[in-house]
Order: C-alpha cells, then sequence, then structure tokens
C-alpha cells in the first residue's frame, strides 16, 4: 500500500518545518526503505508512518558543519566500537564475493556524509564519528 495524500503533505511540511533539504530526504528515503529508493514516491503507508513518527519524535534538526579535525590518537573509536560496526555491517550483508566484510561499502556509505566523516575510514574515526555512524547503522536495519 502507497502512502496516502494526506501522508504526503504531513511529511512535506515536517521537512519544511524542520528545514530538512533535498539531499537530507533522500537519505532519510533511503534509510526508511532499507535502501530501495531515494524518493519519497516510493515510500509505503508503513515507511511513511514510520518516517513521520520518527521525525516528530526527535525533531530533527540540520547538522552544522564541522571542522575537518583529525582525531587525537586518544580520541579514536574503541576496539568495542569497531567491532560493533563490523557486527552491523554483517548484519547488513556488506560482504565482498568471497564472503568477507565490504569495507569498501562502509567507506562509500560515510562518504556520503563528509561533513560529519571527514576521512571515509573507519580507523580514522573519533570516538563521536563511530558513534553517529553506529547509530546511521542501526537506522538502515
Amino acid at each position: 500500500m502507497s502512502r496516502t495524500a494526506a501522508q504526503s503533505k504531513a511529511l512535506f511540511a515536517t521537512f519544511r518545518q524542520q528545514g530538512i533539504d533535498d539531499d537530507q530526504r533522500a537519505e532519510l528515503c533511503l534509510t526508511y526503505t532499507q535502501g530501495r529508493s531515494s524518493s519519497t514516491k516510493d515510500l509505503t503507508y508503513y515507511e511513511a508512518r514510520q518516517m513521520l513518527q520518527d521525525l516528530n519524535r526527535q525533531q530533527y534538526t540540520t547538522p552544522r558543519p564541522q571542522p575537518a579535525v583529525q582525531p587525537q590518537p586518544t580520541d579514536r573509536c574503541t576496539e568495542t566500537q569497531r567491532r560493533q560496526v563490523c557486527s552491523l555491517m554483517h548484519t547488513l550483508k556488506w560482504y565482498t564475493a568471497d564472503r568477507r566484510l565490504n569495507f569498501a561499502t562502509l567507506t562509500q556509505f560515510m562518504a556520503r556524509f563528509p561533513d560529519t566523516y571527514p576521512v571515509a575510514q573507519l580507523n580514522a574515526l573519533s570516538v563521536q564519528q563511530c558513534s553517529t555512524l553506529i547509530n546511521q547503522l542501526t537506522a538502515l536495519l
């Protein structure tokens, strides 16, 4: 069942109210359709309902660009965080042809958010960046 006209109006009003631009809207659609589509036109009734509930609950705000600062060695992502990322990659089935975790896919995913991940390599992330990555990957599930 596709989204309703009322859901369409509510979605676009929410996007406008919360300052969500076209690129962010496409990312949200990819997340809620589990990579199926980046367009709101392709949202199902249930995907649109969930997106509206989540947006209204958390009052999505536009992230502010942060300076590209390399984390200090003591601020690097922890081993526990790296294992969480690997576990999420496994759950998302991000494998190479020979069934190894595909870190190229992770790098491509991170490259879509240059303000958040100025260096798209897992071992170069700070603790905060790694937490953000874990939250974003969890949202894809």
